[in-house]
């Protein structure tokens, strides 16, 4: 399936992050975006805390689409300027003791729990087996209450015949839910500890890194067409770029001069971040 980009329904600050890598509004800025301080540090936490901007943030909410065209509305020569302070007030917000700390215990909340079982795989398997056995009975004794004692004793007949065979079948299935959980759980573990780093610096460190290289090669000058069905996107006529990344599709948006702003922000701000 194409990717697109939706016409401007996109949402502002996840726009601007993309431009800051992980930034929203500078607060020299805030009058021309008609932005708020209180939102915008609000938006910035949101998405600093969600791992990081993705691709589902960025379309399709309106709460502060009011700032995204104020954005857009401004001269070209003065993006570029935005954007930098954009960088400026986001690195100043971002980079407390308190700020981090509060990352932190937001991390942990995501952290994904391990199973817990309160019985052995063998304790399992024999609560398993009684229940079954409760049950078969129950039905045998239900065959009696209506005179149907020749099929009471069938039924406890192949119960009996059948308990010691399925029993290696349950035990294996308790193991391998279990063995799936467990894998289950280290691969959460795996994804958690890749989207949420340790610390906020180190955070930022994989979002810039990951602007820079998803935006090095913008062709600002390519063509869009619409493309129109349940909703109406806008597509690259070179269907390479529709393959591109959401930072690289997103940027073409913003334009030359905030994306190059941005850029030389982001690689700078890079070199005062840990490596990994």
């Amino acid at each position: 399936m194409r990717r697109s980009i939706q016409i401007p329904t996109m949402l502002v600050c996840a726009g601007l992050v993309t431009v800051a890598g992980v930034a929203l509004v500078a607060q020299s800025a805030l009058g021309a975006i008609a932005t708020t301080e209180a939102d915008a540090r609000e938006w910035v936490k949101r998405t600093v805390f969600a791992g990081g901007p993705t691709s589902h943030i960025l379309f399709g909410e309106d709460g502060v689409s009011h700032a995204l065209e104020a954005f857009k509305k401004l001269p070209a020569s003065a993006r570029g300027p935005a954007t930098t302070q954009l960088y400026a007030w986001t690195k100043t917000y971002v980079s407390t003791p308190a700020f981090n700390a509060e990352y932190v215990k937001s991390r942990e909340a995501q952290r994904p729990q391990p199973p817990v079982y309160t019985e052995t795989v063998e304790q399992e398997l024999k609560a398993k087996v009684a229940k079954e056995s409760a049950d078969q009975e129950q039905s045998a004794k239900n065959a009696e209450s209506m005179g149907m004692k020749d099929a009471a004793a069938q039924m406890r007949q192949q119960w009996a015949a059948m308990r010691d065979q399925v029993i290696p079948a349950w035990r294996a299935e308790i193991e391998e839910r279990r063995k799936q959980e467990k894998d289950g759980f280290d691969a959460g573990i795996k994804e958690w500890q890749e989207r949420y780093p340790p610390d906020v610096p180190r955070l930022l460190g994989r979002i810039l890194r990951e602007f820079l290289e998803n935006t090095a090669d913008i062709d600002f000058a390519a063509k869009q067409h619409v493309e129109r069905g349940n909703i109406v996107l806008m597509a690259f006529d070179n269907d390479a770029y529709n393959q591109k990344p959401w930072q690289w599709k997103l940027s073409y948006f913003w334009g030359p001069e905030a994306i190059a702003a941005a850029r030389t922000a982001a690689a700078a701000w890079l070199k005062e971040l840990p490596a990994k």
